[in-house]
């Protein structure tokens, strides 16, 4: 466990990072809205080549970006915080609006802080979003809303591929195989891992790295998923100062422990199985070796599948034993739940129709081979899942 300020950057040297001479962790929270903020404008300035302006026909985000960074120019007791992550040279107030590399064309450029700010007074007798009035101006909060509410949209395979992991989420919640923690560091956030904002739960379903600045701070691209079944395509940095406000609550949640399946209420023999579709479907035929059920029961699993071809969890079809664990002192819907959640990019998306003629998604469906299953189930009775991730395109479990 990480237990200093020199632990954290002796984890970042080894890891291939270069060690900050202003760690995040050592500024306020004002330093650290103030040294975010112009990490996003340095950022946008790098992926378009070019500085922000404030003109017409500017989007609400370069408009901003305009706003936030002659901010920034007034204020030079700033720039010392500034300075290590100012790749582009914004800070000097000089920059053409065209940077090196660029090939798209551009409009001249304000010549000067005084053009900067008469291009702001213009807009703000145009346009009352971006009145300055104060420390952190009106327009800088209502574009920041705008910006939030503009990143936001639909999942278009929200409910075949991340609906299911939030109500495993929430299991696991439950039964006490994860926890809530206050956000305390921007490293935390990886592709995988689940977080609480402003009260919605978002996963992490794409970190993606971008280019160092020139003081070697990195940065990544993530595709952030909501439990409300939208999305967000945001900067590492962006979410982390939102999570970062207190205002936001923001929370971050564990990664599943290993245990504790060892349950001492819960010591009634009971079996964890595996089970294999008997169903004509001509796909479920094809891939019917690798196509499997992971459930448990309390009772004998014969009885449990009895009326397996008029159920849609069992496809609507009978089914055979594959394999069965006798569990004793095993809590087997935890171990269930712990398989699920562990083999989630391999479940099964299908929606068939019940008996009562309403839409149903089985969610105990898996595109697996019985040897990873076999090995899973070994290494969640003997606490160690925790360690270990199942790689899709691998078809394999392999150590994190």
């Amino acid at each position: 466990m990480v237990e200093s300020l020199d632990d954290v950057l002796d984890a970042f040297e080894a890891a291939g990072f270069a060690k900050e001479a202003k760690p995040v962790e050592t500024l306020s929270q004002e330093q650290q809205r103030i040294l975010f903020g112009f990490e996003e404008i340095v950022t946008w300035a790098q992926e378009h080549g070019r500085v922000p302006v404030q003109r017409a026909e500017a989007d609400i985000f370069e408009k901003m970006y305009a706003v936030r960074l002659a901010q920034v120019l007034a204020h030079p007791e700033w720039h010392d915080l500034l300075t290590d992550a100012d790749g582009p040279g914004l800070l000097s107030g000089a920059v053409p609006e065209v940077l090196d590399g660029a090939v798209e064309a551009a409009a001249p450029s304000p010549g000067s802080l005084e053009d900067i700010f008469a291009s702001l007074e213009g807009a703000a007798t145009a346009d009352p979003l971006f009145d300055l009035k104060h420390v952190r101006p009106k327009a800088e909060i209502d574009a920041a809303a705008a910006q939030d509410a503009a990143q936001r949209e639909p999942c278009p395979d929200f409910e075949p591929r991340f609906s299911g992991l939030f109500d495993l989420l929430r299991d696991e919640l439950r039964i006490g195989r994860r926890r809530v923690l206050d956000f305390a560091n921007e490293q935390e956030i990886a592709r995988g891992q689940f977080f609480i904002l402003k009260g919605v739960t978002a996963y992490v379903a794409e970190h993606s790295l971008i280019e160092a600045d020139s003081g070697g701070r990195r940065n990544a691209r993530l595709r952030v998923v909501f439990e409300n079944g939208t999305q967000s395509r945001m900067l590492a940095r962006s979410l982390s100062a939102e999570l970062y406000k207190k205002e936001n609550a923001g929370r971050r949640i564990t990664d599943p422990e290993g245990g504790p399946l060892l349950d001492h209420d819960d010591s009634k023999t009971g079996w964890l199985y595996v089970l294999r579709s008997l169903s004509d479907d001509p796909w479920v035929r094809e891939h019917q070796m690798v196509l499997h059920k992971i459930g448990q029961t309390s009772g004998s699993v014969e009885r449990r599948i009895a009326g397996a071809a008029t159920e849609p969890t069992y496809l609507h079809a009978p089914v055979e034993v594959v394999a069965r664990f006798e569990l004793e002192r095993v809590n087997r819907r935890k171990l269930e739940t712990a398989l699920h959640v562990f083999f989630h990019e391999a479940r099964l998306d299908v929606e068939l129709i019940d008996r009562w003629g309403k839409p149903f998604r089985p969610r105990e469906w898996f595109l697996l081979s019985y040897g990873v299953i076999e090995q899973a189930v070994e290494l969640a009775i003997a606490q160690r899942l925790a360690g270990y991730r199942y790689a899709v395109q691998a078809a394999a479990i392999v150590e994190k």
